[in-house]
């Protein structure tokens, strides 16, 4: 065979498979719906709305996502269609790359609250059943992924702190049973 034909035909081949699994995974995310869901709720009775993103029907994991900044999602419907404050936020806007046969992704106000966010939990559990949670906040929540650290521990799966803030030097999550993970960047602003 003539090796410029075979080197076309690789390149060609290579090409092919490189536009069929880009487009399974784009099929994967497309396949993610989002949802605003107001079925969770303090014990007061108050609504606690979160955007659920799925595809599966019994997923093995869930991740939990808030906002930096502000931290505020606030998602509600506004004519048939779903709005948010954090449209802008990367780890909000990246909620459907979370998204496949084993995951979903759940995203909320950024929070402290262990009653807000176990009250979360349950209610996609009711939905889905058991499943490994994880908890993941960037830049200004990740205070909130560090407060929420010792009163859920062993209560989800684990944690992710991402770009964290300073308050993530002193943290030690060594003694803690549920995961961590501490993603870190060299123009983050906690440059320890």
């Amino acid at each position: 065979m003539n090796t410029k034909f075979t080197s076309i035909l690789v390149r060609y081949v290579g090409t092919l498979g490189m536009l069929c699994l880009l487009n399974v995974q784009t099929n994967a995310i497309a396949a993610c719906t989002d949802a605003l869901v107001s079925s969770a709720s303090y014990a007061s009775g108050e609504s606690i709305p979160y955007i659920l993103t799925a595809q599966s029907r019994q997923p093995k994991y869930a991740v939990v996502l808030m906002p930096g900044s502000s931290g505020r999602l606030e998602p509600e419907m506004r004519d048939g269609k779903l709005h948010h404050l954090a449209a802008t936020n990367f780890l909000i806007r990246s909620r459907k790359l979370f998204c496949d046969n084993e995951f979903i992704a759940i995203s909320t106000d950024s929070t402290g609250s262990p009653e807000r966010m176990l009250a979360i939990i349950r209610d996609v559990e009711a939905k889905f059943g058991k499943i490994k949670t994880y908890v993941i906040g960037t830049s200004k929540s990740t205070y909130s992924t560090i407060q929420l650290s010792e009163p859920l521990d062993a209560q989800v799966a684990g944690f992710i702190h991402t770009s964290s803030m300073n308050s993530i030097v002193s943290f030690d999550p060594r003694a803690f049973k549920s995961r961590h993970l501490i993603v870190h960047h060299k123009e983050d602003i906690c440059k320890s």
